[in-house]
């Protein structure tokens, strides 16, 4: 599960970078930057947060979070 916690962060990059190109040209580039980097700054504390969750009786809660977490900060650096 940890290869899979790491590989939706290039998987998110993939994804998402076709989708910026019309993000950017509807928002402009300002916003967009912004808005990564605000994405790219929760999802960080989001992931650091993880640490206070007991993984012996919610990992399958642990788990989805990391991934959603994980792949916020992708689609965040597609946005820088």
């Amino acid at each position: 599960t940890t290869g899979f916690i790491f590989a939706i962060y290039s998987v998110a990059i993939i994804v998402g970078s076709p989708c910026m190109g019309y993000v950017i040209s509807k928002y402009g580039r300002r916003k967009t930057i912004l808005g990564g980097i605000a994405l790219m700054g929760m999802s960080f504390i989001a992931f650091g947060l993880l640490t206070f969750i007991d993984v012996s009786t919610t990992r399958n809660y642990y788990i989805a979070a990391a991934l959603t977490s994980r792949f916020c900060q992708g689609v965040g650096s597609v946005c820088i």
